[in-house]
């Protein structure tokens, strides 16, 4: 797959209340190079990053940390899943992130259960899911996506269509992140 960016239509307005059903992409720091990325089931949050695993995290204390931090986050809402229930989709998302005690050089990023959980539950094919923004014109081309919102995106960030253009990244910028972050955290 070619490094084109990738635009997600910003087509709902931000409440909270939405964030408490169904399942959802979470991009924190979506303007970042990379974003981190992490999910959302029935308001409860999960993701891999580099201190660990976020694991049944509420999502107020998510959006909390957010607004605190004025953190740029874009919320993609998934349609139901035509078989599984959210709370069995949540529970393998969280076997998938407790695989990886954390993010590290080695390949393992907060994409990596990501990549996994979408392969397994929407026979997305693994070898065309390299980084994020390869994931969501599989899931556009699925029809898997019912909506998106943002927090703390100034409208020059998002096209008069309102429109977010996912940054498009390599993984040199992957482990500069990464040791850049490690530093930060003495890790």
């Amino acid at each position: 797959m070619e490094n084109t960016q990738v635009c997600i239509k910003i087509t709902q307005e931000f409440t909270e209340e939405k964030l408490n059903k169904g399942l959802w992409l979470v991009l924190i720091n979506a303007k970042r190079i990379p974003p981190h990325v992490g999910m959302l089931f029935n308001g409860r949050y999960y993701s891999l990053n580099v201190t660990g695993q976020e694991i049944n995290i509420r999502m107020q204390a998510l959006l909390k940390r957010i607004r605190i931090q004025k953190i740029k986050a874009v919320f993609v809402q998934l349609k139901p899943h035509p078989v599984f229930s959210p709370d069995y989709l949540c529970g393998y998302f969280a076997i998938l992130v407790q695989k990886h005690p954390r993010v590290n050089l080695n390949g393992i990023t907060c994409f990596t259960p990501v990549r996994s959980f979408f392969t397994e539950n929407y026979a997305l094919c693994e070898n065309d899911l390299k980084f994020l923004y390869h994931l969501f014109p599989q899931l556009y081309a699925q029809d898997v996506i019912s909506g998106a919102m943002s927090v703390n995106l100034e409208e020059n960030e998002t096209e008069a269509e309102n429109v977010f253009r996912l940054p498009v990244y390599t993984n040199e910028d992957i482990e500069d992140k990464l040791r850049t972050v490690q530093r930060e955290y003495h890790l």
